[in-house]
């Protein structure tokens, strides 16, 4: 998994789960934003988005799977405190990655998303798949204005 590991190392974490079909590139605007203050901005790219590894079964992509990775991470690079941020599929991931790190969260900001697992298992529409063909993505974003 790769991932922003923005700021001073000793500073309050602040976790930035985007959503999907996304990926950390969603954050840049926040990350810029918050120059100089003393966070420690960390935006994950999961599994499957972004310049991470890219699994091919759809059995890779379920919630618990994307909870133990950046549970794994916060723990893998030494995060003893943060505010956990999610957007979109994002939100539940944070607050999983919360609860698998008990006592940790010091805060935690939700847009445009649930806490709760969904319901119905996740079906990829053709907009999912046309999204994560490389130059299509890159299109994409720029004609929905993630530039």
């Amino acid at each position: 998994m790769t991932f922003v590991d923005h700021g001073p190392r000793d500073a309050l974490a602040v976790l930035l789960v985007h959503g999907n079909p996304t990926w950390s590139y969603l954050w840049r605007k926040v990350i810029a934003a918050l120059e100089g203050e003393p966070l420690r901005l960390i935006a994950p790219d999961l599994l499957g988005f972004g310049t991470s590894d890219k699994p091919l079964r759809a059995s890779d992509h379920q919630l618990g799977s994307h909870i133990d990775c950046v549970a794994e991470l916060m723990e893998t690079i030494g995060v003893e405190r943060f505010v956990a941020v999610g957007q979109d599929w994002g939100g539940p991931i944070a607050c999983g990655a919360g609860m698998r790190l008990p006592g940790r969260v010091r805060g935690l900001v939700l847009g445009n998303t649930a806490t709760l697992a969904p319901v119905r298992p996740f079906r990829s529409k053709a907009f999912h798949r046309l999204s994560h063909l490389p130059l299509v993505k890159h299109v994409i974003g720029r004609l929905l204005g993630e530039v």
